[in-house]
């Protein structure tokens, strides 16, 4: 046995076939904190010189806590467990045992559907959730920093169309109407042109006048 630190054992796993079969003897009347100890047993993470196997030689089971309770040293308890159908997984302690009233929690492991796994510590966590969290911000940043220089560039294009001279800036829109009218002509209706009235007098209407007297000076 060589003892792993807490890096190594949180890199590795362990997972045997029979993990099922070891359920199954709870049928038999094994307690099933016997059967996950006796499967958490054949994994790396399980210290041959701790208590639960000092109990094992003296023909008791692993999970004897009553006598566990009254030795001192590296223990290995059940602490919690949900069984279900298509889902199983048990939380299994290591303490340190110094009194039968005093245990100091020194891991925790966890067997999820048969694969047994170390949980890691809190600051691990805590460091890992701060790394992503940090990660998603910069992801942010760097998307605003994109988004700002798109409209500074959209900023300055719109600048460079303001001194354009108005006859260019209006003739895609020109073109744009007169193919509308093209597509969609307007249809007029026709205006009888007005008649102009004629300045010059007809030789037959007018009637000679008398001839004007002159006047004696």
């Amino acid at each position: 046995f060589f003892w792993k630190s807490a890096e190594e054992e949180g890199s590795i796993s362990f997972w045997d076939p029979h993990f099922r079969e070891y359920l199954d003897s709870v049928q038999f009347g094994i307690p099933i904190n016997q059967a996950v100890m006796d499967y958490f047993y054949l994994s790396s993470f399980y210290e041959r010189d701790c208590n639960n196997e000092t109990c094992a030689m003296q023909n008791r089971t692993r999970a004897d806590e009553e006598t566990l309770k009254k030795m001192t040293g590296i223990q290995y308890y059940v602490v919690d467990h949900k069984l279900a159908e298509d889902f199983t997984l048990f939380i299994i302690q290591k303490c340190r045992r110094e009194s039968p009233e005093k245990v100091i929690p020194l891991a925790y492991y966890y067997i999820l559907q048969g694969t047994i796994y170390r949980a890691p510590y809190f600051m691990s966590v805590l460091s890992t959730r701060l790394c992503n969290a940090l990660y998603y911000v910069k992801e942010a940043l760097y998307r605003l920093a994109d988004d700002e220089q798109e409209l500074r560039e959209e900023h300055l294009e719109n600048a460079e169309a303001a001194k354009v001279p108005h006859s260019y800036a209006t003739a895609p829109v020109m073109l744009a109407m007169k193919s509308v009218l093209d597509t969609f002509p307007i249809e007029q209706e026709e205006v009888p042109k007005p008649i102009k009235p004629s300045n010059k007098r007809k030789l037959e209407d007018v009637s000679p006048g008398p001839n004007p007297k002159r006047q004696k000076l």
